[in-house]
Parts: structure tokens; C-alpha cells; sequence
């Protein structure tokens, strides 16, 4: 069960991650929030950068697949928080926090992956 979990876990983030910033031109695409796009980058970057750091010293402490779960949350927040900005057409500065949630799964998803599994 552990195996599967992990695997299907980690297929799901690394097709759905990978899906959303292939696409964020066509998620973000309207003039409000197109030139703005750079934020949503550099915020994904630096928190998945310690979100990744935080993880590998939690997987000394925590079961993986408990870290595996709340990747896959905050994966379900980025995509919750990117409908939320668009749908309600938030300020370009929600990007950040677009990006910031996306950086947690996308980094919890590495060091899970790149330790436990």
C-alpha cells in the first residue's frame, strides 16, 4: 500500500505541477495578470527551495506518506487559490501566494520523493 501510495502521489503532483506552469500563460492570460506572471515564479521558487529543506528534516521524524499527503493539499490549494484569483479577479499580488502554496507541494513533493521513495 506504502509503494502505491507514494507512486500515484507522486505521479499526480509532478502531471498536475508540471501542467499548471506549462499552462499559466492560459490560466493568467488576461491583461490583468499577464505581465505579472514573474511573481508567481519567483515566489513557486524560493518556497519549494525551503520548502524542500523543511521536508528532508521532517522525514527523519514523520512517516513519508504523511508528508506525501499534505503535498498532495497543497496541491489541491494551488489549483483552489488559481480558480479563486481568476474567478474573482483578485489583485496580480495573489499570484504570490498562487505561487507560494504551489513552491510547498512542488518542494514536499521533491524531498519526499527524492528520500523516502
Amino acid at each position: 500500500l506504502a509503494f502505491w501510495s507514494m507512486t500515484i502521489g507522486g505521479f499526480t503532483i509532478a502531471a498536475l505541477g508540471t501542467a499548471i506552469f506549462f499552462h499559466l500563460d492560459a490560466i493568467f492570460g488576461s491583461l490583468l495578470y499577464s505581465e505579472h506572471l514573474s511573481k508567481m515564479y519567483l515566489s513557486s521558487a524560493t518556497v519549494a527551495a525551503v520548502a524542500n529543506l523543511a521536508s528532508g528534516y521532517l522525514i527523519e521524524t514523520k512517516r513519508p506518506l504523511s508528508i506525501m499527503a499534505g503535498s498532495l493539499s497543497f496541491q489541491f490549494v494551488t489549483f483552489l487559490c488559481g480558480g479563486i484569483v481568476v474567478r474573482w479577479q483578485l489583485s496580480p499580488w495573489s499570484l504570490l501566494i498562487v505561487g507560494g502554496v504551489n513552491g510547498l507541494s512542488m518542494g514536499t513533493f521533491n524531498a519526499c520523493m527524492g528520500i523516502a521513495y
